[in-house]
């Protein structure tokens, strides 16, 4: 797999994974407006039995923003690796 096929593969994880975590914010705002749409005592019993698992969908949004972080430094790794190897070959041709 050459640079730019990598990179393309980068960039369309990063893509992928910025869509699912669009999609698991809308989840967990949509979930919260009707958790408060609820009467008082109704929330309280749902959160006592864990119907709306809070915690997991935070959990899972923290994942996934993490897993596009780690991808968009090693895209930025090889983007100045590629910077340094053409300025090398410049310096190289100058010489």
């Amino acid at each position: 797999m050459d640079q730019s096929s990598g990179n393309q593969e980068l960039l369309s994880q990063v893509k992928d994974k910025m869509i699912d975590l669009y999609s698991q914010i809308l989840k967990y705002q949509i979930s919260l407006a009707s958790q408060y749409s609820r009467p008082s005592i109704k929330r309280l019993l749902r959160d006592i039995v864990l119907k709306d698992n809070w915690t997991a969908m935070y959990k899972d949004m923290q994942m996934t923003e993490e897993s596009i972080t780690l991808n968009l430094e090693r895209l930025d790794q090889k983007t100045i690796a590629s910077i340094d190897y053409q300025m090398s070959s410049l310096q190289k041709t100058v010489k």
